[in-house]
């Protein structure tokens, strides 16, 4: 918690701008699985605390389409084994 103190942020329950720059910061170095996941594990602590999800925003949603179409080539489809 001692980093998001230093920036001046709260850790839970997490605003829709903390995230988008977290997606931003993090769209060169994380594959798109891996951030879907992340949100997904933001998304259910915030539903095990009772708190509203910040998650369901369309600001999100935006970042991560950015993030995507920012790939400069596409994932290959893995070739089956002939039999």
């Amino acid at each position: 918690m001692e980093r998001f103190e230093l920036r001046g942020l709260k850790p839970l329950p997490t605003e829709v701008a903390t995230i988008c720059a977290f997606l931003t910061d993090q769209a060169h170095e994380l594959c798109l699985s891996r951030m879907r996941r992340w949100l997904y594990a933001v998304r259910k602590i915030h539903r095990l605390l009772r708190l509203p999800d910040p998650t369901a925003n369309d600001d999100i949603a935006i970042v991560l389409r950015r993030a995507r179409r920012g790939r400069l080539c596409r994932p290959k489809q893995a070739k089956g084994n002939d039999a």
